[in-house]
């Protein structure tokens, strides 16, 4: 004898879960590390005109950036997520970034990490593994 399974209880047994969380989005996370140590004058002679120039890159949609002393970490955050292409453009910006004369880069990175609400990856500081 063969059974009927109603059509409705069907479609909800098969369906995905309405409800699923989507995965972290990527950002990029820019470190820039310098030989000043006031963080008021890393905000105007690095942070402020590096915000500028990162705002520039295309889709991002949004930037948050951390001054320490001797160093300005940023995260971008792409309208689509960020990928390989984004680093590269990240990465290539800080690269060819003219900063106020008398301040040293003495390294600078560029990485994808995925976004998360806490930002444990702005609050660490890695200056000396960085490269020059």
């Amino acid at each position: 004898m063969k059974q009927v399974v109603p059509l409705a209880a069907a479609l909800l047994c098969s369906a995905a879960p309405a409800h699923a969380t989507p995965a972290p989005a990527q950002v990029v996370v820019v470190e820039v590390c310098v030989d000043e140590k006031a963080a008021a004058s890393i905000v105007n002679r690095v942070t402020a005109p590096l915000e500028k120039l990162l705002l520039k890159l295309p889709n991002v949609a949004d930037l948050q950036s951390m001054t320490f002393e001797g160093v300005v970490r940023f995260e971008l955050l792409y309208t689509d997520g960020a990928g390989r292409s984004e680093l590269a453009a990240a990465q290539e910006a800080i690269d060819r970034a003219a900063i106020a004369p008398g301040v040293r880069i003495l390294s600078r990175s560029a990485q994808l990490a995925s976004e998360s609400q806490d930002k444990p990856y702005l609050a660490e500081r890695s200056c000396g593994a960085a490269r020059p």
